[in-house]
């Protein structure tokens, strides 16, 4: 009985330490309508690598493309924005960006990941969803309201179909997945879950 339990517990313990981490985590009760903002943090979906494999990369519909508020730090916008003021295309190893008519397209051969994107300033209905959640809040107000108006939001035009594998649209949730892919590892909005830090490690590590 001892020598199983052991055999057990060695199993256990490496199944835990060699398991695939998370690539990406996401609120699974977000609401497009707040632009991806969760008025819950109960129930979280989280998603692997090795999901990008199974999936298939489709356009948003154009009169559709999903704005979010997740946040992406200026200093990797002003980085894009010098890497691409003479090209269309770059590559960075097993990664190929380009830029066209202001959308950026990533495409990650080693995890087989395609999606695009662009970046705006939030305007007023975005920042008013801040208002209204720190409305007895001033300070806290403010400080998130400076900290959006400061850098910018991810709009996603093309993503993988993750979560629906059989569908040919996507989804906000798939939206809301590749944006906080892009996104900065830290959210200072409550209910926007902190983003994977993927183009910063890709363009400053």
């Amino acid at each position: 009985m001892k020598r199983v339990f052991i055999i057990y517990l060695f199993i256990s313990i490496s199944a835990h330490l060699f398991s695939e981490p998370p690539f990406v985590e996401i609120y699974k009760t977000h609401d497009d309508g707040l632009y991806g903002r969760s008025e819950g943090r109960d129930i979280i979906l989280s998603l692997k690598e090795s999901v990008f494999k199974k999936s298939e990369t489709l356009n948003v519909k154009d009169d559709e493309n999903f704005l979010t508020a997740v946040v992406l730090d200026s200093k990797i916008e002003e980085k894009l924005s010098s890497l691409f003021k003479n090209k269309t295309t770059i590559q960075m190893g097993y990664i190929k960006l380009s830029k066209e008519n202001n959308i950026y397209t990533v495409n990650d051969d080693n995890i087989f990941l395609s999606f695009s994107f662009s970046l705006e300033k939030p305007q007023s209905d975005l920042l008013e969803i801040i208002d209204k959640y720190y409305m007895n809040s001033p300070m806290y107000n403010k400080i998130v309201s400076d900290h959006y108006n400061a850098n910018y939001v991810i709009r996603i035009h093309s993503a993988e179909n993750i979560l629906r594998s059989e569908a040919r649209e996507i989804t906000y949730d798939e939206a809301i997945v590749m944006a906080t892919i892009i996104g900065d590892k830290d959210q200072w909005l409550w209910g926007i879950h902190d983003g994977s830090d993927y183009l910063k490690e890709l363009l400053f590590d």
